[in-house]
């Protein structure tokens, strides 16, 4: 049973940070395609973030 707690933090943590990831992604993805007209308000963030995240 300690073994598996060793194994089930870090595991969780990874998890946890690919969900928050692809949920950051899909957010900004929709709110760039979304705002693709009036995007003066984050011209190029959406695009260095997924270009960032897509790297890694």
């Amino acid at each position: 049973m300690n073994s598996w707690k060793q194994v089930r933090t870090p595991l969780l943590a990874v998890i946890f940070a690919a969900v928050v990831l692809i949920l950051v992604r899909v957010i900004l993805v929709t709110a760039f395609y979304t705002k693709q007209k009036d995007n003066t308000y984050l011209p190029k963030l959406p695009i260095q973030i997924t270009a960032l995240i897509e790297e890694k």
